[in-house]
């Protein structure tokens, strides 16, 4: 086998990525590199004429393989950076998106011109990597009901909540949507319900990239015929256990928020509402607040 050296292998991955249509392709071979090696990116560039030893260049082709084949990068190194922070994430839980970044940041900003002092109940609907629960915990004075209906999940869930130092200011819930708030009696309890639901139109799933249909859980993906299922029980439900005041924040998929601007105003105890648009200016988030 031939002696490859660092600056060797990334340009061969780079052209190779670029030719399977792959985006972003010198990064990605530079995060696969950096896995191998456990070098910094840094590193990877300070190390460039270094040779590659052949335990180390099979351990990266395979990765490389992996990669061709559209299986997300995130999926392959375990982990993805949300809101600064580095999840474990696993095929069990959807990738976290930089869309869903707006949405955490758009809570804490609420909740802290309101009130930076006060400890605030919020819950987490559909918490997967918990990265929207886990990121809000690091920086809100609260406590987060996170729910999900996987055991599995649920474990990876709280391993990074353990990993980032708020397991404490967590409550991790096996149960359907907000079904465990009824168990713990939490009617008119909450000041804040978030949820970054299923939001794909069923019949547009088999439009998906093959790095999202092929390999992502579909239950994560399906909203339903519009796409909009669960943020129609949201909607509802949520007013249950709001309390006055409270704010229920939902992440929205394209087109969708027309209709749930309707939705909510055929509900008299819901008011202010705001649609928020992401940096491609998509409508995005849904806010809106509890009489």
């Amino acid at each position: 086998m031939k002696e490859w050296s660092i600056i060797e292998a990334l340009n061969w991955t780079t052209n190779y990525f670029k030719e399977k249509g792959i985006k972003s392709s010198r990064l990605e071979a530079e995060v696969l590199l950096s896995e191998v090696l456990g070098y910094s990116r840094l590193k990877i560039y300070l190390s460039y004429d270094q040779p590659l030893s052949k335990n180390e260049l099979a351990s990266y082709h395979q990765l490389v393989k992996r990669r061709s084949f559209y299986e997300p990068i995130a999926y392959i190194v375990g982990r993805k950076e949300f809101y600064g922070y580095d999840f474990k994430v696993t095929p069990k839980v959807l990738i976290p998106r930089p869309e869903t970044e707006l949405l955490v940041e758009r809570i804490i900003e609420k909740l802290n011109s309101l009130d930076e002092k006060k400890c605030y109940q919020i819950v987490d609907i559909g918490t997967g990597s918990g990265s929207i629960a886990v990121t809000l915990a690091k920086n809100l004075n609260s406590y987060i009901y996170a729910i999900d209906i996987s055991e599995e999940i649920l474990n990876i869930a709280s391993e990074n909540a353990q990993n980032l130092k708020v397991k404490e200011k967590i409550c991790f819930l096996k149960g359907n949507l907000l079904d465990p708030l009824k168990e713990l009696n939490l009617k008119e309890e909450i000041e804040v319900i978030v949820s970054n639901p299923p939001y794909i139109p069923s019949h547009e799933i088999n439009n998906l990239s093959s790095e999202v249909k092929d390999y992502e859980p579909l239950d994560s993906l399906d909203g339903g015929k519009d796409g909009i299922d669960y943020h129609l029980f949201l909607i509802k439900e949520s007013l249950t256990y709001l309390k006055k005041g409270g704010y229920l924040y939902l992440e929205l998929g394209i087109n969708q928020a027309e209709i749930l601007k309707k939705i909510c105003s055929q509900y008299k105890d819901w008011h202010n509402l705001k649609i928020i648009k992401d940096y491609a200016k998509i409508d995005r988030i849904l806010e809106v607040q509890k009489r």
